[in-house]
């Protein structure tokens, strides 16, 4: 067993890097899963994303439902990071 954690800050930004290029039609992806919610667009829910990466999905989830409390996790520093600054404009 290794002292060293599974997932480093330098995997986190090897990641944020290839993740456009590697991950094909995002976006569609993202607004596919978001719209799979069983949820009206105004209806007051809670979500917890757990690996959230940069919060692109959590985003997604923000602008199609307004009222939605979400709470992202990441084992990431600079994962959480981004998170909150690219939710910044939902609120808390």
């Amino acid at each position: 067993m290794t002292d060293s954690p599974l997932w480093s800050e330098q995997d986190s930004d090897t990641y944020r890097r290839l993740a456009p290029v590697a991950v094909p039609a995002r976006d569609r992806q993202l607004a596919t899963i978001a719209t799979l919610l069983p949820f009206e667009s105004n209806d007051d829910f809670a979500v917890v994303e757990v690996g959230s990466g940069e919060g692109v999905l959590s985003q997604t989830i923000a602008g199609l439902y307004p009222n939605a409390r979400i709470t992202a996790l990441d084992g990431s520093e600079s994962m959480r990071a981004a998170t909150v600054n690219r939710l910044a404009a939902h609120g808390d």
